[in-house]
């Protein structure tokens, strides 16, 4: 089973999902690294998304799946994933 490491803009889906690596900014915009396996259907398929310094976690059911933090600015990101339900 061929695996490889991809790079996703936070907010994409990620299909086949091993392992989310890490989360960083390049250039403008905010990315994550993954370890996918492409021509396999058994890893997850996840979505990323942020959540900003002193927002309420209220909505945020999954953070104990934490990626990283990102720094850009004067704003302070902290990135977890979810699995994707297709909506």
């Amino acid at each position: 089973m061929e695996r490889v490491i991809y790079k996703y803009k936070v907010g994409e889906k990620i299909e086949n999902c091993e392992k989310i690596l890490c989360v960083d900014m390049q250039g403008d915009d905010m990315y994550v690294w993954a370890i996918v396996c492409p021509n396999s259907k058994k890893g997850k398929t996840v979505t990323t998304y942020i959540q900003g310094t002193g927002w309420p976690l209220d909505d945020v059911t999954d953070y104990e799946h934490y990626i990283g933090t990102v720094q850009c600015g004067i704003y302070v990101w902290h990135v977890f994933w979810t699995e994707f339900n297709g909506m």
